[in-house]
């Protein structure tokens, strides 16, 4: 089961960074993305916990390493999972819970559920028509 919290605004004030330097040499956001979730897999951890993971991915390699996590929930692991991006959320969650401005889940349930245009807009102070442009 992949839960998927969007978050409304990002907390602290630390700035992701697009590369990773590993031993002298940079690599891409996606190799680093993609390093990591390797070695998580690695692991054998049972239950994932990722911020944000196709933050700074262009959408074709977000979509790729999303498609990624879902294939290991399909064997057997779990995942939780942060998501700025309410399409990626209602595409590859099964379950999201929206966290409002000030940290509190707001809502929890199925992506089908929860990403209504009426809890987003209460939620998330948001113009129905600024909701669907996000959703659809």
């Amino acid at each position: 089961m992949i839960l998927a919290f969007v978050i409304s605004r990002s907390f602290g004030n630390s700035p992701s960074p697009a590369t990773l330097i590993l031993a002298g040499v940079s690599i891409s956001a996606f190799c680093a993305t993609l390093l990591a979730l390797v070695l998580v897999i690695n692991d054998r951890n049972l239950i994932l916990l990722l911020d944000e993971p196709e933050n700074n991915l262009d959408p074709k390699y977000a979509y790729l390493v999303l498609s990624l996590i879902e294939t290991l929930v399909r064997e057997g692991r779990g995942a939780i999972v942060s998501l700025h991006d309410l399409r990626l959320a209602s595409r590859f969650a099964h379950r999201v819970a929206l966290l409002s401005p000030e940290g509190v889940i707001s809502a929890i349930g199925k992506a089908a559920d929860v990403l209504r245009e009426d809890t987003l807009s209460a939620v998330f102070d948001l113009s129905p028509e600024l909701v669907r442009s996000m959703v659809l």
